[in-house]
């Protein structure tokens, strides 16, 4: 179901041209700054520094993006691919289970009664439930995959392997900058799940 804000309606209108334009997928992070850049002028300008601001923006954009899902679903034009660390717009693959199976956190954004009623302290322990989902290993895995690291591990070893990939991806050297800030979010995930410092 559909939040009907003006930011909303934006995401409707510039998502998926956006995605189009951004094949290997993009972070949430980095989706943001496309759309700012693009001229969503209802997102927020600056850093979200107020969680409660943070959880608005980021409800709304996911929202948006699993009510696009279903509509390319439906279409039978393509595939929203949703993971931790990358969106991505991908090719209609008919028979694939994506969107028969429950999916909890589409339904989580897609009530818009969950964006109502969050609150301040609410939203303090949706983030502790996160860290500790976080620290039971979706994202973890995840973001060691974008590193192309498996378990075991340890800090050192994301370490050498982030500098590495930061250093080879990096747009100064011919690298793309969606794929450094990807490195950039898999590093943030696992130095909470690692207690890097």
């Amino acid at each position: 179901m559909s939040v009907t804000t003006p930011l909303s309606r934006a995401l409707d209108e510039q998502l998926p041209e956006l995605l189009r334009a951004h094949p290997r997928g993009l972070s949430e992070h980095a989706l943001l700054q496309a759309l700012r850049a693009a001229g969503c002028g209802h997102l927020p300008p600056g850093p979200l520094a107020d969680p409660l601001d943070l959880f608005r923006v980021h409800f709304l954009l996911f929202n948006a993006l699993y009510r696009l899902r279903a509509r390319l679903w439906r279409a039978g034009s393509g595939h929203l691919s949703i993971e931790p660390l990358r969106i991505c717009l991908e090719d209609y693959r008919p028979g694939a289970p994506a969107l028969t199976a429950s999916d909890s956190l589409a339904e989580f954004y897609l009530e818009p009664e969950n964006l109502e009623r969050v609150t301040r302290e609410g939203v303090a322990q949706l983030l502790t439930r996160s860290r500790r989902r976080l620290l039971a290993g979706g994202e973890r895995a995840a973001a060691l995959a974008v590193l192309g690291l498996a378990e075991p591990t340890d800090w050192p070893a994301i370490r050498r392997r982030y500098r590495e990939l930061a250093g080879r991806h990096h747009p100064d050297r011919g690298g793309e900058a969606g794929r450094l800030q990807e490195i950039h979010a898999a590093l943030r995930i696992l130095e909470r799940c690692y207690g890097g410092t």
